[in-house]
């Protein structure tokens, strides 16, 4: 069976898991860039955007699949934004 679960630090799948896994060379799906930008606070919780990265193990625990992903917890740069929404939840 598998196990699915979140880990909220790129740093706990590690570089040679993630990079092993991955199969592209776009950038912005390298290691080393989504470690950049937790550790530089540009996702995070002052920014608003909580790593939440998907990690699928098989039975004997190995990584076999992983993706990026995030909690956003604001909707701050949303390209269609009802600011009233906004303004009665902070009332």
């Amino acid at each position: 069976m598998l196990n699915i679960e979140l880990v909220d630090s790129i740093e706990a799948i590690g570089a040679s898991t993630w990079q092993g896994l991955l199969q592209s060379r776009y950038p912005f799906g390298q290691f080393g860039f989504l470690q950049a930008l937790e550790q530089t606070g540009c996702v995070g919780s002052a920014s608003g955007w909580l790593p939440q990265h998907l990690v699928v193990r098989n039975p004997s625990q190995q990584i076999i699949a992983c993706a990026p992903l995030y909690l956003k917890q604001h909707s701050w740069g949303e390209y269609i934004f009802d600011w009233a929404w906004a303004e009665a939840f902070q009332r």
